[in-house]
């Protein structure tokens, strides 16, 4: 049979496909530029790209017999504040098929060309399309004839995506229709176009099954990617080469359990060769990636850390220092490859203009461990995409609320060894800053770390902190008069030039 490599790739790159080719370029695109997000990358540590398939859940830009090609219903679509983004889609999609190409086929030429590895990916239920406003024109005409197949009203949970009209158009995977629509489009994919590798993206969207029938629907699930994974080999096999097949699954076991997805078998049993679990939304360096490495270690599946540079709070997105904090806990984790989603949709200068030199930079250095030693970085823990406490329905560690004598915990994993750095005299700075929603509580609050008080700092900001290489625990106790919120953790290090 032909396996997948287990080759560690560097970065894996995931690009949605269109932001910065079919809605960027005035019609009619030219292969140029719709290689683009590829020829951007080239020369870095990528060493794996993954364009999505899906424009919006399930209509698509390459040539498929199965699903719906982008903007054959243009002529239906409402009003709304980004139709014309969504024509010039349209547009460039009819442009390359007309002139008899494919951008899947033109994109996995370039990246030969470059070395890079090129697999397609699909978005398992991505929920864009629930914005009436902005994102109708994304509802593939299939759904629209099918709504009995989605999860439909009321709305999962009005804390994720976009409940307006109380409708949801996701697929419930309980229907054996949409779970073997999904295998056809995989399989046509695999089949057709010359790739190194597919992925299934369980980050897009946030539910899979009506809600309270996710238990029901786990066994649905795992049978689905049963299929996928032999439906996929199947093909390997035939074409003598094989097929690397990636799951891009939630942060923890709990989550995925929740969704409807039993990842514990999927890794146990390797139903695919990468595992990537990550926040499927903000920047997440809460993500604790031990148990995943400990469900691989007899299937032998890679388990990635994930990278989005968008960030929930500290100035709302990423920098250099931050990517390689974030890339080097990972790493010091034991992930076996760095993920980026979104890396260039997001870029700091807008979608429209080239990366900024440090970006650039960064996809030098995260990919490998040794290529972030004694560079300066920004540890933060992560705030809720909603800016929810845990007791309102958050996920994530911060926002917190300290009441009066109690104290919090938080868990920070730092990759330097900074008791080597302390000798060799090549630190500069270690600061760690609290962010507190009312000032005058600042005073109120003791800072414990790794079990040392450390010495009260000005409104938040502390240097003396003896953090240490690997997991580290800080414990913030409150004696105020009353509950503090606490909206930010974060940790600088500084290491000296020219030593």
């Amino acid at each position: 049979m032909a396996k997948a490599s287990r080759t560690k790739p560097r970065i894996i790159f995931n690009t949605d496909g269109d932001s910065t080719t079919l809605t960027h370029f005035e019609p009619p695109i030219t292969p140029q530029q719709l290689c683009r997000p590829l020829d951007e990358v080239a020369g870095t540590q990528v060493d794996v790209f993954i364009h999505c398939l899906n424009r919006g859940d399930d209509t698509y830009s390459h040539r498929t017999g199965i699903g719906d090609v982008f903007g054959a219903d243009e002529s239906s679509w409402p009003p709304g504040p980004r139709l014309e983004l969504f024509k010039r889609m349209a547009a460039n999609t009819r442009a390359i098929l007309d002139r008899g190409l494919d951008p899947i086929a033109v994109l996995a030429e370039r990246a030969r060309q470059h070395g890079i590895a090129f697999w397609a990916g699909l978005r398992m239920n991505d929920i864009h399309e629930d914005d009436s406003r902005r994102f109708a024109p994304l509802r593939s005409p299939f759904k629209m004839r099918h709504p009995e197949l989605v999860i439909g009203s009321p709305y999962p949970d009005p804390r994720q995506g976009y409940p307006q009209d109380d409708f949801t158009w996701a697929y419930d995977y309980a229907h054996p229709q949409v779970r073997d629509r999904r295998l056809a489009i995989i399989e046509e994919a695999c089949g057709r176009y010359d790739l190194d590798g597919f992925e299934l993206d369980f980050q897009r969207g946030p539910w899979f099954f009506k809600p309270g029938c996710q238990t029901q629907g786990m066994p649905l699930m795992t049978e689905f990617v049963r299929r996928v994974r032999r439906a996929v080999n199947a093909i390997a096999e035939r074409r003598g080469r094989p097929i690397t097949l990636a799951y891009r699954i939630p942060p923890t076991i709990g989550l995925a359990r929740a969704k409807g997805l039993d990842v514990e078998t999927w890794i146990s049993e390797g139903l695919a060769d990468v595992f990537v679990p990550m926040d499927g939304g903000y920047l997440d360096t809460s993500v604790d990636l031990v148990p995943f490495r400990e469900l691989a270690r007899a299937s032998g599946c890679l388990i990635a850390g994930g990278i989005e540079p968008a960030v929930k709070g500290y100035g709302g997105r990423a920098t250099i220092e931050t990517l390689r904090a974030a890339a080097a806990a990972l790493h010091h984790q034991g992930a076996q490859a760095i993920y980026l989603f979104n890396y260039d949709c997001h870029r700091a200068a807008g979608r429209d203009n080239p990366y900024t030199d440090w970006e650039l930079e960064a996809l030098r250095q995260i990919g490998d461990p040794q290529s972030l030693v004694a560079k300066d970085k920004h540890y933060l823990i992560t705030r809720d995409t909603s800016d929810l406490t845990v007791e309102r329905g958050g996920t994530k560690p911060l926002p917190v609320e300290v009441a009066p004598g109690e104290s919090r915990t938080f868990r920070m994993v730092v990759a330097d060894d900074l008791e080597y750095a302390r000798r060799r005299d090549t630190v500069e700075q270690i600061r760690l800053n609290l962010t507190l929603a009312e000032e005058e509580a600042y005073e109120r609050l003791e800072l414990g770390v790794n079990g040392k008080e450390v010495p009260v700092g000005r409104k938040g900001v502390y240097e003396e902190v003896p953090i240490r290489q690997g997991t580290n625990e800080l414990c913030v106790s409150s004696s105020a008069e009353r509950t503090v919120r606490i909206d930010g953790i974060e940790l600088f290090i500084r290491f000296r030039r020219g030593i």
